[in-house]
């Protein structure tokens, strides 16, 4: 007997290790292929951020979002390097891909300890919940979801480990569950959610005796070192990069909230965001809770309130509570992918997955129940494309980065499209039952395919596309041509500047302060300036020199013909 659970644990040890190796690999491969940032503003204000915390010159992110700096705090041993900018971009996608693949194993402990899943089994939920497609998206960019993932995860398991525990053990493991709530915080306000859950579960728990007064206090004393924390963080970087611009990002989220019209907004976005988590995830999501509800239930009849029980509960409200963060927050949309928002949500994906899967393979849905889940994809489906069909945007239509993981090949979200996506995500829900009936490696084997082909297309769709927006053939870094122009200050025209390049610029010259001059009222300040090709005409007539073309945004380094200051 001892040798058959030991050959099994070998074999769950190496099936572990090669997923996570081959995940880790085919993402430091596509990261490879890369040049650097394309996603702006969100990625300069993450870089941003890593370069004033490992005493870098900032970046001026003008009237740009706030980031918070907690993703940024990894990225910062990174940056101190000293690397070339390619180069450590490069590192910044390696570690994104480390980060990604460790879903695997936290997953697999999320499964056993906090699940009470069987080895195999847990074995088949970590792949599938590791495997999401967002989770390869965002890891080919610099986005604080990167952290999120694994973060989230670990907070359950500190959750876990503290039901478990008692004496100096327990206070561990309340430092654990508080710090990863606070750390969740610091990387992105949304998380604000598991903040809140947090000193709902320690207070609860504590009164029903089932933590110690003392455990539930070092939860507690974590919890506030990290709000200090946080708030020490952010004026950091806020003084640095957004010159003391400080945002109330969650009072005015919520002030938005005034009348009645943005009330019926905010369902109407958590109808859209919950259609996305079922369709992108073929109905996983779903078909799991018609299973793993019921004997939930069951569970808290028999035994009260579990380990099992207590971490359903816990992924579940934090899910809700994202959904309604999400649809708060795009009241006032302006895109079609606002009204069917996925990427607040996306940290709850992954260990969403894990437990759905397994509740299939280990008591699959009756009819009724993937009637039910068929149902809701079909009526939330036609809802969400008669009120798309009814909304005209200015400009871009959508981003498919908030909605990366949509089961269909376009960049667009009309309402046609809507119809054609809820019908593969129900079709790929009939196709994961079907599969369920063969046992867990079948429904693996096909979620996993399903994924690489979604995957495949927003690679292709998002990264290489914007890839080649921003560096196109014949792109180089300017670093060399005003480093060797000795520019320790390099203006940029605000007349005749692409808003997107002037970030982009600012990675590639870590070295030199870039400031602002209007081209149509001004003569450039600084001997080396930015300004678009467009004023080629009137800068030659300067007697200015161009050192350096952008292919790409028509963006031009010239050289003031006349003496000045170089500053």
């Amino acid at each position: 007997m001892k040798a058959d659970t030991g050959a099994v644990e070998r074999r769950v040890r190496s099936v572990l290790a090669a997923s996570f190796a081959a995940l880790f690999a085919v993402r430091v491969v596509m990261a490879l292929a890369r040049t650097g940032p394309i996603l702006m503003a969100d990625e300069a204000g993450y870089l941003g951020n890593a370069r004033v915390l490992s005493g870098g010159l900032e970046l001026a992110m003008g009237s740009s979002p706030f980031y918070r700096p907690g993703y940024s705090l990894l990225l910062a041993p990174l940056v101190s390097l000293g690397a070339e900018p390619e180069a450590t971009y490069t590192m910044v996608l390696i570690l994104n891909a480390a980060l990604a693949a460790s879903l695997v194993p936290l997953l697999y402990l999320m499964l056993t300890r906090c699940f009470d899943v069987a080895p195999r089994l847990a074995v088949a939920g970590s792949i599938a919940g590791s495997a999401y497609p967002t989770v390869t998206a965002v890891a080919q960019v610099a986005l604080s979801e990167n952290a999120l993932f694994p973060l989230t995860v670990l907070w359950l398991l500190c959750v876990a480990w503290l039901l478990r525990s008692a004496g100096s053990r327990a206070l561990l493991a309340g430092l654990g569950t508080g710090g990863c709530a606070a750390a969740l915080w610091i990387v992105h306000g949304r998380m604000l959610v598991v903040l809140g859950l947090t000193a709902v579960a320690l207070t609860a728990l504590a009164i029903r005796r089932r933590i110690a007064l003392a455990a539930a206090a070092a939860g507690f004393a974590a919890l506030g070192v990290g709000l200090v924390a946080a708030r020490l963080l952010n004026d950091f970087v806020v003084d640095r990069n957004w010159d003391g611009r400080h945002t109330d990002e969650i009072g005015a989220t919520f002030g938005s909230l005034d009348d009645i019209g943005s009330l019926l907004s905010v369902v109407r976005n958590a109808a859209g965001t919950s259609w996305y988590l079922l369709v992108a995830t073929f109905g996983i999501i779903g078909l799991g809770l018609t299973v793993d509800g019921p004997a939930m239930a069951a569970r808290v009849r028999r035994r009260g309130w579990d380990i099992p029980t207590i971490s359903m509960t816990l992924l579940l409200a934090t899910a809700a509570g994202l959904i309604v963060v999400s649809a708060v927050w795009f009241v006032d949309i302006t895109r079609a992918d606002e009204i069917v928002y996925g990427r607040y949500t996306e940290p709850v994906v992954p260990p969403l997955l894990a437990v759905g899967t397994v509740a299939l393979v280990r008591q699959r849905p009756s009819p009724r129940r993937v009637a039910l889940v068929l149902s809701a994809i079909g009526l939330l489906t036609v809802a969400l494309a008669a009120v798309r069909a009814g909304l005209e945007f200015p400009g871009e239509d959508a981003n498919r980065w908030s909605v990366a993981s949509l089961p269909f090949v376009t960049g667009d979200l009309t309402a046609p499209i809507l119809v054609a996506t809820g019908v593969l995500g129900g079709a790929g829900a009939c196709a994961v039952v079907a599969a369920a009936r063969r046992g867990p490696e079948v429904v693996v084997v096909l979620l996993v395919t399903m994924f690489v082909l979604v995957s495949a297309f927003t690679e292709a769709r998002l990264v290489l596309r914007g890839e080649d927006a921003v560096y196109p053939a014949g792109w180089t870094s300017p670093k060399q041509s005003v480093e060797g122009a000795g520019g320790a200050a390099v203006g940029f025209d605000t007349a005749h500047f692409d808003r997107i390049a002037v970030k982009v610029y600012q990675w590639f010259l870590p070295h030199t302060r870039l400031e602002e001059f209007d081209g149509t009222r001004e003569a450039a300040p600084q001997r080396l300036f930015f300004s678009g090709w467009s004023a080629a005409r009137g800068r030659e007539g300067e007697g200015a020199v161009a050192l350096w073309r952008d292919p790409g945004r028509r963006q031009v380094l010239w050289r003031r013909g006349v003496a000045g200051s170089s500053r």
